[in-house]
């Protein structure tokens, strides 16, 4: 066998050309579907997140006073209803009022790293606008996530959520220790 003929011969022979092309391919579609999976589990995290947050806000306005025992039950649910991916949230509400021109805070609950607020550090953007008299509840969380792929450019640090509900039964709800 002459080698122009044994060259020939390699040239025209097609067996192992799809495993070559799988074992090119493969690592790309494998890292697109941890890429995929990892977005679309952080964006489900996200929103169990804000979701967790609504559920606290909306339970503390619909209470006529709160002391620390049902702020720290609130907190409990928090945990409970906050994703598993994240680390345990850290949790700030605060009673916000506008007796005249500007707003100020009424009182602060807060859970490490938050501190307690003592002035409107929230910017107005965030917060609707409320008339003179009004008050509004203030719940903020702060969670460290953890993604089960951490892959590069899809990675999202924390799940951090501020909401912001009016009263439901009075117009300002009133803090007792």
């Amino acid at each position: 066998m002459t080698m122009t003929r044994f060259r020939s011969r390699l040239r025209s022979d097609q067996r192992g050309v799809a495993a070559i092309e799988f074992a090119i391919v493969a690592p790309v579609l494998v890292v697109l579907l941890l890429s995929v999976v990892t977005y679309f589990t952080a964006a489900r995290d996200d929103h169990q997140a804000k979701r967790a947050a609504f559920t606290v806000s909306d339970l503390i306005t619909r209470q006529t006073s709160v002391d620390t025992a049902f702020l720290t039950l609130a907190r409990q649910i928090l945990i409970h209803t906050s994703p598993t991916s994240a680390s345990e949230p850290a949790l700030r509400v605060t009673s916000v009022s506008r007796p005249v021109d500007a707003m100020t805070v009424d009182w602060s609950y807060a859970t490490p790293p938050f501190a307690a607020m003592t002035s409107v550090a929230v910017p107005a953007a965030r917060l609707p606008a409320i008339a003179v008299g009004e008050s509004l509840i203030v719940v903020e969380t702060d969670a460290a996530y953890a993604p089960a792929f951490p892959i590069a450019g899809l990675v999202l640090p924390r799940l951090q959520n501020l909401t912001s509900a009016r009263p439901r039964l009075v117009g300002r709800i009133a803090r007792t220790n």
